[in-house]
Parts: structure tokens; sequence; C-alpha cells
């Protein structure tokens, strides 16, 4: 299977602070949204999966963790929005 190209997202609070994680580059690739699409989140002492919606456009990434409260929480992942400019 041939390699993806990713995009390493550095986390700067919460369980994950520090801690880098790879975003598959097609997400990130078009003016698009999707919904209910999930990444590996790392830290420290574990790893689990976290669920988001994207939006792309612009050269800005809205990733959206909220509408998945009760699914990220059981997994302790944390709640909110994450936003990215890229060139």
């Amino acid at each position: 299977m041939p390699p993806t190209e990713e995009l390493c997202v550095t986390w700067r609070e919460g369980i994950a602070k520090d801690s880098t994680d790879h975003l598959p580059y097609d997400l990130f690739a078009a003016a698009q949204t999707l919904r209910r699409q999930k990444h590996r989140v790392t830290w420290k002492t574990g790893q689990d999966w976290a669920w988001f919606d994207i939006s792309v456009g612009d050269r800005r990434a809205l990733l959206d963790y909220r509408p998945y409260g009760t699914l990220n929480s059981a997994h302790n992942m944390e709640l909110g929005a994450a936003s990215d400019h890229f060139r």
C-alpha cells in the first residue's frame, strides 16, 4: 500500500499537550465540509480516537469536536474546536 501524505498537528493544551498527531492530507486538500471523521490522538500515557467535523475553506481549517461530545468524552477526549491557517 503506498504511503499517504499527512499533516502533523501538535496540540497546545489539554491531555494531549505537546504531542503530535498525523491527519491525512486529503482532509485539507479541497474546500469542503466532512462530517464524522476520526483521527488518533496520542498523549504521554496512552492514545485513543477522537471524532470531529472538518470545514476547509480560504486556507483555513476548522476541526469541531463538539458535535460528538458524548462519544469523545467516553474516549477521554476533550471537547472544543481547533482552527488552523495554512499556506
